[in-house]
């Protein structure tokens, strides 16, 4: 509709002028500007619908891309379920578009379901990408999202010497081709490698630099005072842990569980208790990365 609210015909998009969206797209996650992202995507989802279907048969990859931009965006909103949905649909799509684009894909659903604590999923997906990130032609840029996934399976279980080698690794790529989301989660792993070495102050520091120069994202804002308040309830200022618990999102489960950590350290099992009783109420219906601490 124009201005006036009449219904008009729209002309038909140029394959160019999505491209030229889809790079807006792409540099706004780079940049780990959010909202820009979001908007970019559902302007480059609007223009597909109008690019005439005989050309856009001809660069299928158009599609795609769209799709992918559109998955970071629901992964890097916290929404992971609806991200790695997408990223699944793009990975049995992407047969077509050669080994480095079947990477790309395999390395974002890794990460997705590493967040989503399926660590044997992610692994394997990882596991299948990392090939094609090491052996990229001069001109292409490396996959770091495989592995930092890689690095969070490691670190949750417990496997400190294989984190540290994959957050290496993952440095190395980003500092290559840095993306500010990416690079994020890798300093979100980075700093819980640092609390499982047992040097809690390091993590604190990690993280600060994760939040350092950017509007960080509402979900990675969250998941970064959460390790915070795990990081200063193990360096024994339980003040702090739970000013970071409660700036964190103080309805989420996993928000109440790092809480009750903190009461747990400061002495206190009645707070503790209470800000568990709501997640224990609905136990059977909660994630293993949340009900398993929560029983702990």
């Amino acid at each position: 509709r124009d201005v006036t609210g009449v219904q008009t015909c729209a002309l038909p998009i140029s394959p160019g002028r999505l491209a030229a969206a889809i790079i807006r797209l792409t540099a706004s996650l780079g940049t780990g500007d959010l909202a820009a992202a979001a908007e970019s995507a559902s302007r480059a989802e609007l223009m597909l619908g109008q690019v005439p279907a005989g050309k856009l048969a001809r660069r299928p990859d158009l599609r795609r891309r769209v799709l992918y931009g559109r998955g970071a965006v629901e992964l890097w909103s916290g929404h992971l379920d609806e991200a790695a949905r997408i990223f699944e649909a793009g990975l049995a799509e992407a047969g077509s578009g050669g080994e480095r684009e079947q990477a790309d894909w395999a390395g974002y659903l890794a990460l997705a379901e590493a967040l989503r604590g399926r660590l044997g999923r992610a692994a394997e997906l990882a596991t299948r990408a990392t090939p094609a990130a090491h052996h990229r032609p001069p001109d292409g840029n490396p996959n770091s999202a495989p592995m930092v996934a890689l690095a969070r399976v490691h670190v949750q279980r417990n496997e400190l010497r294989e984190t540290r080698s994959w957050i290496k690794q993952a440095d190395a790529a980003l500092g290559a081709s840095p993306d500010k989301l990416i690079g994020a989660m890798a300093y979100l792993v980075a700093a819980d490698g640092a609390l499982a070495e047992g040097r809690p102050p390091v993590a604190v520091q990690i993280i600060t630099r994760a939040r350092s120069g950017w509007p960080v994202p509402a979900w990675l804002d969250q998941q970064l005072s959460l390790a915070e308040s795990r990081a200063c309830t193990a360096a024994g200022d339980v003040q702090a842990a739970l000013t970071a618990a409660r700036r964190a999102d103080g309805t989420s489960p996993e928000a109440m569980v790092t809480l009750a950590h903190a009461w747990v350290a400061a002495g206190d099992a009645g707070s503790a208790r209470r800000a568990l009783d709501p997640v224990l109420a609905v136990d059977d219906r909660m994630p293993d990365r949340v009900r398993v601490p929560a029983l702990l």
